[in-house]
C-alpha cells in the first residue's frame, strides 16, 4: 500500500526552526540536512510501520511512531483507512518527550 504523506503545519514550523538553527553555524550542512529530511519524510509513503513506536506513544490514544533523522525525530501517525501518514512533529532527540496535550 502506498500512503500519502501530510506534514502538519506545526511540524513544518519545527523543521524550519531546526534548519535556521543549523544554518547559523553551517549553511551548507543545513541545506543538506533539510533535503535529507524531505527524503526521509517522503520515504514514509512506503512501509511506514517499519518505524518503531515513539516514547510518546504510551500516553496517546493513537499510535505515534518515529523515524530518526540524525539527531532529530520525525514523529508521525498512520491512518490506514485513508492511506495517510501525518507528520506531527520534528523534534531534537535531546528534548524531553512531548506531553499528551502537545499533540
Amino acid at each position: 500500500m502506498i500512503y500519502r504523506v501530510l506534514v502538519h503545519p506545526q511540524a513544518a514550523r519545527e523543521a524550519e526552526s531546526a534548519f535556521q538553527f543549523i544554518a547559523r553555524g553551517a549553511p551548507q550542512n543545513a541545506e543538506n540536512w533539510y533535503n535529507r529530511l524531505i527524503e526521509k519524510m517522503n520515504s514514509l509513503s512506503e512501509f511506514p510501520k517499519r518505524c518503531p513506536l515513539a516514547r510518546e506513544n504510551q500516553h496517546m490514544s493513537k499510535e505515534i511512531r518515529q523515524l530518526l533523522h540524525g539527531k532529530y525525530r520525525i514523529l508521525f501517525n498512520i491512518d490506514d483507512a485513508r492511506s495517510l501518514v501525518r507528520i506531527l512533529h520534528i523534534r531534537h532527540g535531546a528534548r524531553q518527550p512531548l506531553e499528551k496535550n502537545e499533540f
